[in-house]
C-alpha cells in the first residue's frame, strides 16, 4: 500500500478525526473503479523524543494504519425466504462454480449477525441492510461493526507502522480532496 495516494477522496470520518485519538476515515474512488476502503489510524506507543528512532521532526510518536475493503453484499437464499440466508458479494451469481456457501465472508451469514449486531447495539435488520447498501458510507458504519466485534487482525492482518510526519503528511491529502 502505497503512503501517498493520490486517486482516492475522503468520503466520511466516522467518530474521532484526530490520529492521536484512533482517527476512521472512508476513501473512495473517483473514477468508481476500485471499492471504498476504510482506515484506522491509531497510536501505537509514545515515547519521549530522544528516542534513536525519532523522525526527522524529533518526533517518537508512531501510528498503526489499518485498511478494510468495503465490499457490498446481497442475500442469497436457499430454499425461499425463509431459508438459509448467506451474505455473498454483489457479483455472485448462481452459475458460479462452488456452492453457495462456499462464498460467505468470514464473520458469517446473514444468521450470525445477530451477535455482532447485539454487540453493537443496533438491530439485526439494520446492521444486514447496511451491509447490502449502495451508500458507502452505511456499509462502512457497518464494518465499523463487525470489526468492533471481529477485531482489526481479522480484516487487515499487516498493518502499516508510520511516524506522524507520515500521519501527518497523508491526512494534508484529505484536506485537498474534501476541500
Amino acid at each position: 500500500m502505497s503512503l501517498h495516494v493520490t486517486s482516492r477522496v475522503l468520503l466520511a470520518s466516522l467518530g474521532d478525526v484526530s490520529p492521536e485519538h484512533g482517527s476512521l476515515r472512508l476513501y473512495g474512488d473517483p473514477t468508481g473503479v476500485e471499492r471504498p476502503v476504510l482506515e484506522a489510524i491509531r497510536p501505537l506507543h509514545e515515547n519521549d523524543c530522544d528516542c534513536d528512532d525519532a523522525d526527522e521532526y524529533g518526533d517518537c510518536t508512531r501510528f498503526e494504519l489499518r485498511s478494510a475493503t468495503v465490499e457490498r453484499f446481497k442475500i442469497v437464499r436457499l430454499g425461499g425466504r425463509l431459508g438459509a440466508g448467506y451474505f455473498v458479494a454483489c457479483e455472485y451469481q448462481p452459475d458460479w462454480p462452488m456452492h453457495v456457501s462456499q462464498y460467505v465472508p468470514f464473520f458469517g451469514d446473514v444468521e450470525s449477525m445477530r451477535d455482532v449486531a447485539n454487540s453493537a447495539g443496533v438491530g439485526d435488520d439494520e446492521l444486514i441492510d447496511a451491509l447490502c447498501s449502495e451508500n458507502p458510507v452505511e456499509r462502512a458504519e457497518a464494518y465499523r461493526n463487525l470489526i468492533g466485534y471481529h477485531g482489526w487482525a481479522n480484516f487487515d492482518e499487516y498493518p502499516i507502522e508510520l511516524t506522524a510526519a507520515e500521519v501527518t503528511a497523508r491526512l494534508a491529502h484529505d484536506k485537498k480532496a474534501s476541500a
